[in-house]
């Protein structure tokens, strides 16, 4: 049987139900004149220099902390040509240290990820949104500038992730349904979607002292997926939508081991 971690989680009915419960939540308001892509010489200075303490500090952490695999870097190496224009990565979203093994699964490139808007008045907002974060708004005037962001990103050949589950649930072992939001841009920016798959190993070694239950992290890259041009846009989405889930729930399964 496949390893399972045993630790113990109340999670919500709704499958994209937070499990956070910022305060004020009518009072955080992203409004349409937020910077969502910020192109100006300053923004993308700050930008470089936080990317380098990703990179240089926190990926390492995270490898140390949770003993990170990457597993299918093959997939962007044979693909790279393909890839060369930017993409759009997907995964499930199970651990507050989640990105930066996306980011570590995708490096060199750099990514910005679309995040909840209550991240921002977290006391690490300021860092998400310097690394590339970019908040979901919740009003009109938000989303159409939110739009407009998002399609001059993929214009500009960057690399975009997203967390089509919806919401963080800790350490869920079962992959939930994905929402339609990411494929739509996908196909209108006519970009490859390469599913990433978080799944988990038992503790090992050292680990099985300090780790006190909670597995060790792998990450996994599968192949790019298509948008399908000849199909009307609705049934196109669907289509990547339905083959992404697939790819990320073959992949947990594939690279979660059997124990006795």
């Amino acid at each position: 049987m496949k390893y399972q971690h045993h630790l113990k989680f109340t999670y919500p009915e709704q499958t994209d139900a937070h499990m956070v419960s910022p305060k004020n939540l009518d009072a955080e308001i992203i409004e349409e004149s937020f910077p969502f892509y910020d192109k100006r010489f300053r923004a993308r200075f700050l930008r470089g220099i936080y990317n380098f303490v990703l990179y240089a500090f926190l990926v390492p952490a995270t490898k140390f902390r949770y003993g990170l695999k990457v597993k299918g870097k093959k997939n962007l190496w044979k693909n790279r040509k393909l890839l060369r224009n930017g993409a759009i990565t997907v995964s499930n979203h199970v651990f507050d240290w989640d990105y930066f093994c996306v980011r570590a699964a995708t490096f060199p490139h750099r990514e910005f990820v679309t995040i909840w808007k209550h991240n921002m008045f977290r006391s690490i907002g300021k860092s998400m949104y310097r690394t590339g974060g970019i908040p979901v708004p919740d009003t009109y005037g938000g989303l159409k500038a939110f739009d407009r962001a998002l399609m001059d990103l993929m214009k500009d050949k960057q690399w975009l992730h997203f967390y089509p589950e919806g919401s963080m649930w800790p350490y869920e072992e079962t992959l939930r349904p994905f929402k339609k939001g990411g494929f739509s841009y996908a196909l209108r920016g006519h970009k490859p979607v390469i599913p990433l798959a978080i799944s988990y190993r038992p503790p090992t070694g050292l680990y099985r002292w300090f780790k006190k239950g909670y597995p060790l992290i792998t990450i996994s890259i599968g192949k790019p997926i298509l948008p399908d041009l000849s199909l009307p846009s609705i049934d196109a989405i669907e289509k990547m939508r339905h083959e992404a889930e697939t790819a990320v729930a073959s992949q947990i399964d594939k690279y979660t081991p059997d124990v006795r």
